[in-house]
Order: structure tokens, then C-alpha cells, then sequence
């Protein structure tokens, strides 16, 4: 699923309860039938893994060591490990900057290897598990916006991986996500299908701007969302 809505509209903050960093000030959050405190700190991280809009590191780790992080909870051989580490790499296209290190790395190329670190922390195949994303795609390029979404969807499917990602770009959000949720002041406005979410009336207003929203011209029962 793909959360949207306008800059303080609570999307962030809404990755950051369901993940465990934050605790919500009214309710109470449960993953897989279990009250998400009640989870052990090694069992939840195997369970689900959280990319940040910004991930610090500054440390000369490799990009190879620090996707090997991810495997950090797990008690799998060390063979083992550095298999899922290198096909999370692939997946993310850094193959070649395994022996990079870190910090010299651009802004595009630090969060596909931090994308590469979380899914190689969940990918044992030990039941339903989750992916929290916020703005995975923002440093990078065109290219490598589509090529991470369509990964993460087939990883998602293959996996059995469920992933509840923030995006800004209503039409990345379109051409990847199976369900939309518009939030507008902490607040859910509006929750389905692409085509059901991403109508013209409803973004003119949670956004205050006016938008069009037309077939694609390449792809049928996708919207597309132009500015007006």
C-alpha cells in the first residue's frame, strides 16, 4: 500500500507508530495478532524492517558490510548471509559498488544500498513479514524510480512481504501500488484502488491545487495525474 497526501500530513509519523519507533498516543498497534510491544526487539526485526527518508552512516563500512546488517538478527550460516546479501544487491542494482565505501557513495546510491540492507533483513521465508518505506525513491533517478518499485512489488509477491511505503509521486503510486490511502491532517481522507483514490475533485482539494486525471495512454485502468 502507498500512503500520499500533502507535506504534515501525517505520513511519517504514521510509518513511524506502526513500525514501533514512535508509541501512539491513543489506540494500540498489532502485527500478526500481537500487540506490537509485546514483541521481542530480534523476532520484530525479523518480522519487518524500516527505511527512514534519511539513513546516517558514516562509518568506511562497504556497501556489501552494511547490507550484511540487515542480517544481523538472523542466525543463518555465513555463506548463507552473503548469498541474500548479494541478490538484495542485485535486486537493487549495486552490485558493482559492493566494495565501494559507504561514505563516498551519491544520495541515490546510499538509499538503494540501505533498500538492499532491509530487504535482505526480512528475506528468510519464516512467514509474513513487513517493509515500512518512506520516500524510498527520492534520490533517485528516473530510471531507477521504476526499476525499485517493480522490484519491491515482485519481491513483495514472491515473498509474501507486505510493504506500506510513502510516496509523493501520485503516478509512481499509480503504476506500482495495489491500494492508495490519501491522509490530510492526520487524518484518512481516502483508502482503495488507484483508480478509486486518484480522482480529480478529491487531489484538487486534499492538495489545493487543481489536477486532471486522465487514462494512461500506455496502460489501461491506470490514472494518470497531471497539474491543471
Amino acid at each position: 500500500m502507498v500512503v500520499a497526501g500533502p507535506n504534515g500530513a501525517g505520513k511519517s509519523t504514521l510509518l513511524k507508530v506502526l513500525s514501533g519507533e514512535w508509541s501512539p498516543s491513543a489506540g494500540r498497534v498489532w502485527l500478526a495478532d500481537t500487540l506490537l510491544q509485546r514483541w521481542t526487539p530480534r523476532a520484530l526485526a525479523r518480522r519487518r524492517a524500516v527505511l527512514p527518508q534519511r539513513s546516517d552512516l558514516q562509518f568506511s563500512f562497504t556497501a556489501l558490510e552494511v547490507v550484511l546488517m540487515g542480517r544481523i538478527p538472523h542466525t543463518t550460516p555465513g555463506d548463507y548471509n552473503l548469498a541474500v546479501a548479494r541478490t538484495a544487491m542485485a535486486l537493487t542494482d549495486i552490485q558493482a559498488l559492493a566494495m565501494r565505501q559507504y561514505p563516498t557513495l551519491s544520495g541515490g546510491e546510499r538509499q538503494r544500498v540501505q533498500l538492499a540492507r532491509v530487504l535482505a533483513q526480512i528475506w528468510n521465508d519464516n512467514g509474513p513479514r513487513w517493509l515500512f518505506l518512506d520516500e524510498p525513491t527520492a534520490p533517485l533517478d528516473l530510471a531507477h524510480q521504476h526499476r525499485i518499485l517493480a522490484s519491491l512489488r515482485h519481491f513483495a509477491r514472491r515473498h509474501r512481504v507486505g510493504i506500506l511505503i510513502v510516496l509523493h509521486d501520485l503516478n509512481l503510486a499509480a503504476a506500482y501500488s495495489d491500494r492508495i490511502m490519501i491522509l490530510a491532517a492526520g487524518r484518512k481522507v481516502a483508502e482503495g484502488a488507484p483508480a478509486e483514490v486518484l480522482q480529480e475533485p478529491l487531489l484538487s482539494e486534499v492538495f489545493a491545487w487543481p489536477v486532471k486525471v486522465l487514462p494512461h495512454p500506455l496502460a489501461e485502468n491506470r490514472p494518470l495525474v497531471v497539474v491543471a
